[in-house]
C-alpha cells in the first residue's frame, strides 16, 4: 500500500485570533457571518445605526458583555465614515464585510487599551483547543504572550477595500490610544512595496481627510508639515534600512524609534525577505502594528521547513483578527469569471490571434453599452465603466517586436478594415463561423449555442 500523502498545514486551520472574536457573536466561521449579512443593507437608517448593527445586536449567541457596548461601537464607527466622506465627492459605504473588519478592531482596540493582560488570557484557547492545535502541528505555538497583542493583520481579497480601511484603522487607533495603557507615538508609517503604491497611498488618505504626507528624512518624529496632527509618513521599505551609509533616500531604522503606529501593506511581498521582516518588527516592538494582505495563505504554504512553516502559522494565527480571503470574496460574487479557449489548431497564428481579440473587443463593445443603457441600475452595485486589459509577457521577443505592438497593430487592422476584414469578421463571429474549433468537440467557438463553462 502506497504511504498516505501528509496533509500540508493551511493557514486558515490556525486562525485563533480570529476564531475567538467570531465566537463572542457565536459564529463559528466567517461562513456564518456570510449567511446572515449578505443581503444586509449597506449604510445607516434614519435613526443613524447602520442595519449590520440592527441584524448583529437582534442575534441570540452574542456575548453579553459585547452586546451592552454594540451600539457605541456602531455610533463610532459612524464618525470614522462622517470624517472620512467629509471631503469626499463620492461618499463611500461600507459592505458588510467591510463593517465587519472595523467592527473586530473596533472591539479589540476597546479591550487592548483597556486591559491588555485581560485580553492576553482571554485570547489564549483553553486546553481542548490547545491540544486540538498541537496534533495539528506540534510546532505551533497558540499561547498569547504581551508581545502578540501588538500587532492585527486582515487577510482580505484584491478589491475588498483594504485602503479605506487602512483610513478607517488610523482613526480608530487614534480614538483608543489614551489611557494608562497608551502608547506614546514616535511616529506613524505606512510602509507599502513600492514608491508608485506611497504615492497613490497618499492621494488616497488626502481624500479621506487624513494628515499625511511622503517621508522625507528631515521630516521625521520632529517636525512636519501637518504640526500638531498624528501626521501619517507614508514611506516604501526600500527607504528603510539597519546600515545607513552616507547621504541618500534611505533612513535607518534607529532613527524612528520603537513606538511606532505601523501601517503595512503587503509587507511579506518582494525580494527582502527576512530583513524587510525585521524592519518592520523593530519599528513596531513598543508601538503596534496593523498589516494588510491578500496573500498570507500563499507565504505561509511558501514556508522552507516546518520551523518557518510553525513560526509562520504562529504569527499570523494569532494577528489575522478578520478573513476576507479569496474564497469569501468569489462567494460573495466579487470573484472573477473566466473561460479557457482549447483550439482544435493549436498554432496560434496571426489570424487566429486577430479573430480572438475581435471577439474579446464586441465583449467590451457589448458591456459598453448595457453600462450606458442602464447606468441608474448599474450604480447600486458600484460596478465601474468596463475596461479591456490586456497582460504581456515580453518587452522585446523575435523580430524586436513587443506585446504593446502586437495590441497597436490589431487595433489598426480592426479600424482600417481594408478589404472589410473588420465586417466581414464580426459576421462571422456573431453567426458561429469564425473558423475556430472547439478542440475535443470541434464546434466553432462562438457558435451562439455554444455552452459557456
Amino acid at each position: 500500500m502506497a504511504p498516505s500523502k501528509k496533509k500540508t498545514d493551511r493557514l486558515d486551520d490556525y486562525l485563533v485570533l480570529n476564531t475567538f472574536f467570531n465566537k463572542l457573536f457565536g459564529m463559528e466561521s466567517f461562513d456564518n457571518f456570510q449567511k446572515l449579512l449578505k443581503n444586509v443593507e449597506d449604510g445607516f437608517d434614519d435613526e443613524g445605526r447602520s442595519y449590520v448593527f440592527n441584524t448583529l445586536h437582534s442575534q441570540t449567541g452574542i456575548d453579553p458583555q459585547l452586546k451592552s457596548k454594540l451600539e457605541e461601537y456602531d455610533s463610532n464607527i459612524k464618525g470614522y465614515i462622517d470624517r472620512i466622506n467629509s471631503k469626499k465627492d463620492t461618499h463611500i459605504r461600507l459592505k458588510y464585510f467591510q463593517y465587519l473588519a472595523v467592527l473586530l478592531t473596533e472591539i479589540y482596540l476597546d479591550r487592548y487599551f483597556e486591559d491588555p493582560i485581560k485580553l492576553m488570557n482571554e485570547l489564549t484557547p483553553d486546553s481542548e483547543e490547545r491540544q486540538s492545535l498541537k496534533e495539528k502541528n506540534d510546532k505551533f505555538n497558540p499561547i498569547f504572550i504581551p508581545g502578540d497583542l501588538k500587532k492585527l493583520a486582515f487577510w482580505m481579497a484584491t478589491g475588498s477595500g483594504k485602503t479605506f480601511l487602512v483610513h478607517i484603522n488610523y482613526l480608530q487607533f487614534m480614538h483608543y490610544n489614551k489611557g494608562p495603557h497608551e502608547i506614546e507615538l514616535d511616529n506613524i508609517l505606512l510602509i507599502t512595496p513600492s514608491e508608485s503604491l506611497s504615492n497613490q497611498h497618499l492621494n488616497e488618505m488626502q481624500q479621506s481627510s487624513i494628515p499625511c504626507e511622503l517621508f522625507q528624512s528631515n521630516n521625521l518624529g520632529y517636525w512636519s508639515g501637518h504640526a500638531g496632527q498624528n501626521v501619517v509618513k507614508v514611506i516604501d521599505i526600500h527607504k528603510l534600512t539597519d546600515e545607513k551609509k552616507g547621504q541618500g533616500v534611505t533612513m535607518d531604522i534607529e532613527s524612528f524609534g520603537r513606538k511606532n503606529l505601523i501601517f503595512v501593506d503587503e509587507g511579506h511581498k518582494g525580494s527582502g525577505g527576512k530583513k524587510w521582516t525585521y524592519f518592520r518588527e523593530e519599528l513596531a516592538k513598543e508601538g503596534f502594528a496593523l498589516e494588510y494582505s491578500a496573500t498570507f495563505g500563499q507565504a505561509v504554504a511558501a514556508a522552507g521547513g516546518k520551523d518557518a512553516l510553525a513560526a509562520l502559522l504562529s504569527k499570523y494565527g494569532k494577528s489575522i483578527i478578520f478573513d476576507y480571503s479569496y474564497r469569501y470574496f468569489y462567494n460573495d460574487g466579487y470573484g472573477k469569471e473566466y473561460s479557457i479557449l482549447n483550439l482544435k489548431d493549436a498554432k496560434y497564428s496571426d489570424h487566429v490571434k486577430h479573430i480572438v481579440m475581435l471577439a474579446n473587443l464586441l465583449t467590451l463593445y457589448e458591456q459598453k453599452i448595457v453600462f450606458d443603457e442602464h447606468a441608474n441600475e448599474i450604480e447600486s452595485y458600484n460596478i465601474e465603466d468596463p475596461l479591456w486589459i490586456f497582460v504581456g509577457s515580453k518587452v522585446q521577443g523575435k523580430q524586436n517586436q513587443s506585446d504593446i505592438l502586437e495590441v497597436v497593430k490589431f487595433f489598426d487592422l480592426a479600424l482600417k478594415n481594408e478589404e472589410n476584414w473588420t465586417v466581414g469578421s464580426i459576421e462571422k463571429i456573431l453567426t458561429g463561423n469564425s473558423g475556430l474549433k472547439d478542440k475535443n468537440t470541434g464546434r466553432d467557438l462562438f457558435l451562439p449555442t455554444y455552452p459557456e463553462q
